[in-house]
């Protein structure tokens, strides 16, 4: 008779939270969360300094209300640990089940791929699934496999002095713009500038209306020094968790298979 009982619910559940996580960064980036900044009031005249020559000015910009980067910077640091609590969760749960309670505590093996071997986690899951050893490094992490780079994930870390979490938030566009200073009309604006800066869009010696409230989009990218540098936040967290699912879902199948469970 088959098993149905569902192997590394634990570590299932991680992968949801991941995604949570993952659903929040794309809903408050596209828009950027209203919360997170704010338009200055073009109707309010702001005094220049004599040094202008200019008595008042008009002005529409962007201002941020927090630290943006911090802010994302928290939730990628929830994805990403929940992301390698799945992978732990499961190993533990392979060496807990089948392995020797001789082990301590179990980690996930991670390492460069030719370092593998040696780490102890990889021995316990091999002792406690017997195959393991030779299956993952074909079927998981093949030589110079597609995902390799993926499996870097591991050595983003967030203690206090280099924050791999802490991404370069930028504005890409000033959307539904709907603005007028005299005879003259605004439109959507295209962007490029740090999202944590305060940016001048338009400058009159005339009121500026603004008729509609603007949508501010913002891309998140991985800082300098980190092993997804440049990569875009988004997709690379998608597919690292897409990775930890179908490693999940390819250690249930090989438990089964061992272990007979059906």
């Amino acid at each position: 008779m088959a098993n149905t009982k569902p192997l590394f619910s634990n570590a299932r559940s991680k992968i949801q939270r991941a995604n949570r996580h993952i659903d929040e960064l794309r809903r408050r980036t596209n828009p950027l969360d209203p919360e997170l900044y704010e338009i200055t009031d073009p109707t309010v005249a702001q005094p220049e300094t004599i040094i202008h020559l200019k008595p008042t000015v008009y002005r529409l910009g962007y201002r941020p209300k927090a630290n943006i980067a911090e802010v994302f910077s928290g939730v990628i640091g929830d994805a990403f640990n929940n992301i390698r609590e799945a992978f732990d969760f499961s190993a533990a749960e392979i060496v807990e089940t089948w392995g020797s309670a001789s082990h301590a505590k179990v980690y996930f093996p991670f390492a460069p791929r030719k370092d593998l071997v040696a780490r102890p986690g990889f021995t316990a899951i091999e002792q406690a699934l017997p195959g393991f050893a030779e299956r993952f490094l074909k079927d998981v992490r093949p030589e110079d496999g597609p995902n390799e780079h993926l499996w870097d994930f591991y050595t983003l870390h967030n203690d206090g002095k280099h924050n791999d979490f802490t991404p370069v938030v930028t504005v890409a566009e000033i959307g539904n713009v709907n603005a007028t200073v005299g005879t003259n009309r605004i439109n959507a604006m295209r962007a490029g500038f740090n999202a944590d800066s305060v940016m001048t869009f338009v400058q009159a010696g005339a009121p500026i209306a603004v008729h509609d409230p603007f949508q501010v989009s913002v891309n998140l990218r991985f800082g300098k020094g980190n092993s997804f540098e440049d990569e875009p936040v988004i997709p690379t967290l998608t597919q690292v968790s897409q990775l930890a699912s179908e490693t999940i879902k390819w250690l249930d199948s090989l438990a089964r298979e061992i272990k007979n469970l059906g």
